[in-house]
């Protein structure tokens, strides 16, 4: 009897796990969200599978979507997206710089 009631109640958190993701879900993608002005897909805001699929599955790809989505939906005002990272090379620890 002490098996069944462990599986009820390991049943019963995934359940109420589920529940809880799926509200975070959907209040990523309503209205009150404070990011809800912004357009896009509506799958890349209510979790990050989305992202997971293109990292992982996809293996790395993602950075190629969100440039995908910058083009279609524009940048907003945020440019440093689209701008080449400054690369700074500091010599190693113990290695005198002339």
């Amino acid at each position: 009897m002490g098996d069944l009631s462990v599986l009820k109640s390991v049943a019963y958190l995934a359940a109420v796990w589920v529940v809880y993701r799926i509200g975070i879900a959907l209040y990523n993608i309503s209205p009150y969200h404070p990011l809800a002005r912004f357009p896009g897909p509506k799958i890349a805001a209510a979790s990050y599978l989305y992202e997971a699929y293109y990292d992982w599955w996809r293996v790395g790809r993602y950075g190629k979507v969100i440039a995908r989505m910058h083009e279609t939906y524009g940048t907003f005002g945020i440019d440093h997206f689209q701008q080449p990272r400054k690369i700074i090379a500091y010599p190693p620890l113990g290695v005198k710089n002339t």
